[in-house]
């Protein structure tokens, strides 16, 4: 972490929500479908469920567990686990249940609130862990019977509890490289200071402007969390879809007169097409991007067809928050910047080093360390992975890339086997060892190969035992109740043989070159 870090203007969480509600009760901080929540009603029943989880559930310094598609409830109980002093576990809901066991586990959760609709993912986590208070929610309706108990009689003024900034507010997980997810806790000061750091910059994410803001990108990532916290220090609406799903976003853009937006490069061409075909989204002045690989032809076209700034951010879990960023200035065709991840933001300061750790220079490919005032103090329960990636300071991120001679930093490779597909981290390892579970699999590799629609997506190239006639179709059905559906390959090779280093680990460059046509950049 930089030393003699900067004051946030809010010291928790909390703070920051209690805030926007002195200064703008009435206005609307929350759409959902037909509900509406105005900064004053989301502040009140965030109070009403820490008070109550304070209680009934003893919930300072303990860990609150979410599960659930994005919605108003949503973040009403995120708001309610970091005001009673817990932190909030925010769940991938994509995960497959045994992989979410893991994590429950892993995260020690006191409380669950969940969504009825994945009941029977959390039947299955009841029956293994019963210890946990379990509360369900129902966003398709107004009616939560368990919920209304749970806050019936509770006061609508903040809890008195003492939180310091450095307490753990959020905790995502990431998966690892040997597929065990570890916890990347998110402390309230920086929380708080991201949208602060963002708004210092004249290309930013967040304004003082009265904007409508679209979320689109899920509340268990770091780019849907970042992107609800900017719009609450900006005191904006925001406007909640549950997922990512293209005709809903094209039509709320279109209704609301939506101005900023989040926009996984993913979902670029189907808004390019509503454009073509006559849609209004003229209202947009910002688009925000990143979290995943964009070819460059594909930003050529959205700056050709819209007309309004763009701003890429390139960050990680660890850091919680972007740790660089491309402003609209530097959108333009034929920009040389255009496949960049642009300059670092304020009070971050990034590097690239060879192997022996010595400092590259200028256009010297190296692994990218970072510094940052938000970076996280290391992964909950792995100090020896910690100590890993965190060096006297600095943050090995595993990607490689290059600074130019004007702090512009291009990324070229990856150091860790991760393939980023549609924005989602995924590590082969996790996906090689549920695939050697199948009777017939000899050995397995993964890896991420180009793909014109996610960025990458996942290969699995297999050797199979003798007289076996397992195919892609059937390995992929095998897989299908152990991992989440993104991991699942999209393709898989058959082989007699893999390419093998003198150790005997698979060689997982040798193999990615046969499915890398463009030299020298092996991200998509």
């Amino acid at each position: 972490m930089i030393q003699g870090r900067p004051s946030a203007r809010y010291k928790t969480a909390g703070q920051m929500l209690q805030a926007a509600a002195a200064t703008s009760p009435g206005k609307t901080a929350l759409v959902f479908g037909d509900r509406r929540r105005s900064y004053r009603e989301l502040d009140e029943a965030s109070n009403r469920i820490a008070s109550a989880l304070l209680a009934k559930h003893h919930a300072c310094g303990r860990t609150i567990g979410i599960i659930g598609k994005n919605s108003d409830y949503f973040v009403e109980i995120l708001f309610g686990a970091v005001k009673s002093g817990g932190t909030a576990v925010v769940l991938n809901w994509r995960l497959a249940p045994p992989e979410l066991l893991g994590i429950v586990e892993d995260a020690g959760l006191a409380v669950l609130f969940y969504d009825i609709a994945f009941a029977s993912a959390v039947e299955f986590l009841r029956s293994v862990l019963p210890s946990i208070v379990y509360i369900p929610f129902d966003v398709a309706g107004d009616a939560n019977p368990d919920f209304g108990m749970l806050v019936a009689g509770q006061r609508a003024g903040a809890p008195e509890v003492m939180i310091s900034p450095d307490d753990p507010a959020i905790m995502m997980y990431t998966s690892g490289t040997t597929g065990q997810p570890k916890g990347v806790p998110a402390s309230h000061y920086a929380i708080c200071f991201a949208p602060q750091n963002m708004l210092a910059t004249g290309e930013r994410c967040v304004s003082l402007e009265p904007d409508i803001n679209l979320l689109t990108t899920p509340l268990f990532h770091l780019a849907g969390i970042g992107w609800l916290f900017g719009s609450i220090f900006a005191r904006a609406t925001l406007i909640i879809l549950p997922a990512a799903d293209v005709p809903a976003i094209v039509a709320t853009i279109a209704a609301h007169r939506v101005t900023r937006a989040t926009v996984l490069p993913a979902l670029m061409p189907a808004l390019l097409d509503a454009v073509a075909q006559g849609v209004d989204l003229s209202s947009l002045r910002l688009i925000v991007y990143g979290a995943s690989p964009i070819p460059e032809s594909l930003l050529a076209r959205m700056l050709e067809n819209f007309c309004c700034g763009f701003l890429q951010n390139y960050g990680m879990t660890e850091n919680s928050t972007a740790a660089t960023y491309l402003g609209p200035e530097d959108h333009y065709p034929g920009s040389p910047f255009l496949l960049s991840c642009g300059r670092p933001y304020p009070y971050v300061k990034l590097r690239t080093v060879r192997a022996d750790g010595t400092i590259c220079g200028a256009g010297e490919i190296g692994e990218i360390e970072l510094q940052s005032a938000t970076l996280f103090a290391g992964y909950w329960r792995r100090p020896g992975v910690s100590a890993e990636v965190l060096r006297d300071g600095w943050y090995a991120t595993g990607d490689l890339g290059y600074l130019d001679t004007k702090g512009f930093i291009f990324l070229v490779d990856r150091k860790k086997d991760m393939i980023i597909s549609g924005a989602e981290n995924i590590y082969p390892a996790e996906v090689e060892s549920a695939i050697s579970a199948h009777p017939d699999v000899v050995r397995a590799a993964v890896i991420g190969v180009p793909s014109d629609k996610w960025g990458e997506e996942v290969k699995a190239i297999v050797i199979l035992r003798d007289g076996s006639v397992l195919d892609g179709a059937g390995l992929i059905t095998f897989l299908r109740p152990m991992i989440a559906g993104y991991k699942l390959p999209k393709s898989v090779d058959f082989v007699s043989e893999l390419p093998l280093t003198a150790v005997g680990k698979i060689a997982k460059p040798v193999l990615r070159e046969r499915y890398w046509p463009a030299p020298g950049r092996r991200i998509n």
